[in-house]
């Protein structure tokens, strides 16, 4: 007999959003957003406006254990806009690949858990995700802040730094576990940064 899947988080946190003057008029004026980082460690992140803010961590054995993770992770979403009657929630995958001496296999296996994640949003709230790359919302959020990846750094070490400087009280908020090892939810907290605050220029 099988044992039964945990679909459990091996990290679920609800952070506190203590938004600067200037941007809060613009963080009210978001749209509900489920962010998505794809694969196998992976992260959700869920923001209700105007400072209601949940990451997922995921540790997946396989996509089907990832899929009934962000499942749980859409259900919370849909259910909290529909008691507080939002606006149309916004759905945004990072569009992710494999890097270039990763080969055929990280290719397909990015490709699979990508593809779960489009399948599923679009089947619980009918509504195609936005695809956006890495490369655009870290150029734009490194053009913001000015902080360019050096040579020979690493890109959990340069996403680190932007964490730090762009949203530095939810970085803190990451203890006990150490925000450097986080990788995967500080992306998609810069994501939600990024996709709560862009495309309009921050003043």
């Amino acid at each position: 007999m099988k044992s039964k899947r945990s679909t459990r988080p091996s990290l679920e946190q609800r952070f506190r959003l203590a938004t600067p003057a200037r941007l809060q008029q613009r963080l009210r004026a978001a749209r509900p957003l489920l962010i998505v980082d794809p694969g196998r460690e992976g992260a959700f992140c869920f923001y209700l406006p105007p400072k209601d803010l949940t990451v997922w961590a995921i540790r997946a054995r396989d996509v089907f254990e990832y899929a009934a993770a962000l499942a749980a992770a859409a259900q919370h979403a849909r259910t909290s806009c529909d008691a507080a009657r939002t606006p149309a929630i916004r759905l945004v995958i990072e569009q992710v690949h494999a890097m270039p001496r990763q080969g055929v296999t990280s290719s397909f296996t990015f490709g699979l858990y990508t593809g779960a994640a489009q399948a599923l949003l679009y089947h619980m709230f009918q509504s195609p995700p936005e695809m956006i790359p890495p490369s655009r919302w870290k150029g734009d959020l490194r053009t913001l802040t000015g902080l360019q990846q050096t040579p020979g750094e690493k890109k959990k070490d340069s996403t680190f730094k932007l964490a730090e400087a762009l949203i530095p009280d939810l970085v803190a908020q990451l203890s006990p576990q150490r925000a450097e090892k986080n990788h995967n939810v500080l992306d998609v907290l810069l994501m939600w940064f990024y996709t709560a605050f862009f495309p309009a220029p921050l003043d």
